[in-house]
Order: C-alpha cells, then structure tokens, then sequence
C-alpha cells in the first residue's frame, strides 16, 4: 500500500493532508513526507491534517512524534488537525491528541 496525500504552502504554514490507511506498511513513506515537510523552506508551522485518515497504528503515531520532535528542535511547529472517529479516540487514548493539538508555540 501507498501512502496518498497533498500538500499546500500558505503563509509560512505547510499542510500535509493524509489519506486512507496509515500503518507499518506506509510508515517508511510518512517518515519521508513529514521529514521533507520539516525542512521546507519558508515554513514555520506544519499542520498534518488527518480528516481522511480511516486507520492509523502505532507506527504512525511514532512517526507524528518523531516528526513533532525534529520539527521543535528546527524552531517549527508541527500539529495535528480534524483527526475524526476511530483515528481521533486512539489518538485522544495515547495522549498523542492533547500533545500535538495546535498548540502553536506552547510547549
């Protein structure tokens, strides 16, 4: 399976839309997609929104962090956004909802 997702730059902000199934077979693909989008120039704020995502697993939720993470340590931001169903309870469970909500700049 392939990742599928789009992306759009406005303002200093990169949204990366994710579609469909996250999981181990795709993390390899979101590690790429999140490390570019970490290092975009003119960008300062990463906003990963999750509204066609219908599944994710653990390593996706790794890839978030880990994302996050790099994001902070370069002076960026990186949230989460219109995470629904399914995808918004284990996000909300894993306290991953609450951590990387925008949140912009309060860490």
């Amino acid at each position: 399976m392939h990742l599928t997702y789009t992306t759009d730059q406005d303002n200093g902000q990169l949204t990366v839309r994710l579609n469909g199934e996250l999981d181990l077979a795709t993390a390899d693909e979101l590690h790429d997609v999140l490390g570019t989008a970490n290092v975009t120039t003119g960008v300062d704020t990463v906003n990963v929104d999750l509204d066609r995502v219908t599944f994710l697993d653990s390593t996706t939720i790794t890839e978030l962090v880990t994302a996050a993470k790099a994001a902070q340590k370069s002076g960026r931001h990186l949230y989460i956004s219109h995470a629904r169903g399914v995808v918004r309870h284990v996000l909300d469970l894993t306290g991953v909802l609450a951590a990387l909500s925008n949140r912009r700049h309060n860490n």
